[in-house]
């Protein structure tokens, strides 16, 4: 099977992940029937997956995109050995932002995996001032930019809703998979017909068995499970 589009089972050689987490911030997130909302939910889901990819895979990268009509880096990915709390604090923080828009959170994933994305300068400033707060130097440790690029590069895209663009999300997500981003998709909330499933199939990768890696999760604690999984490390095939 092609290398870029399959994804395939846990890898335990000592390979490091980059994860880039999208997570949809549109205010349909709020609605409460995940009490205390679904956002709380995805939040608490993040936290546990950072806490045992930390406990597993200490040297792996994790950042974190939220996205609605726009998409803005909240934690762009952070060595977890030296930067978990710091991520931690980033998770806690999602804003909400009107709208819901695929492409952009894929294109911003995108710059940043193709070392093409520039932090705004206001931006800039502001991480700087974060970090030297939080670590007393302006990054946290960990490895250099030459060696990410040997990084096994993932996305975990969710989403409640539909993409409400005119701009399709399709070549973007196809130009990730063909570069050997893997990508998980998940829809959330009350039902699979609140979410535009066959856009999220088609955006996610291929396992080897020809599976998509997709799923739709109705319930909070089913959604901490898929990512405690999702934690585990995976490799093309």
């Amino acid at each position: 099977m092609n290398y870029v589009t399959v994804a395939g089972h846990i890898n335990e050689d000592g390979t490091v992940e980059e994860v880039l987490v999208l997570n949809d911030g549109s205010p349909s997130m709020n609605i409460t029937d995940w009490p205390p909302s679904r956002k709380q939910g995805a939040i608490e889901a993040n936290k546990e997956f950072c806490r045992i990819k930390f406990e597993t895979h200490p040297n792996d990268r994790v950042g974190l995109i939220v996205f609605g009509g726009h998409a803005q880096f909240i934690q762009k990915p952070i060595c977890l050995k030296s930067g978990i709390e710091q991520l931690y604090r980033a998770i806690e923080s999602i804003p909400s932002i009107n709208a819901t828009n695929f492409t952009v959170a894929l294109q911003l994933a995108q710059q940043y995996f193709s070392g093409s994305y520039v932090v705004p300068a206001g931006i800039r400033s502001i991480s700087r001032s974060i970090s030297k707060f939080f670590y007393g130097t302006e990054t946290a440790p960990c490895t250099s930019q030459k060696e990410n690029n040997h990084y096994q590069k993932r996305i975990i895209f969710l989403s409640d809703g539909e993409h409400i663009h005119n701009s399709s999300p399709l070549p973007v997500a196809t130009a990730l998979k063909n570069s050997g981003v893997i990508i998980d998709c998940i829809g959330i909330g009350g039902t699979a017909a609140n979410v535009d499933e066959a856009m999220l199939k088609a955006i996610a990768s291929r396992n080897p068995d020809g599976s998509i890696r997709y799923s739709f999760i109705g319930d909070k604690q089913q959604l901490i499970k898929k990512y405690q999984t999702l934690a585990s490390h995976i490799r093309p095939a």
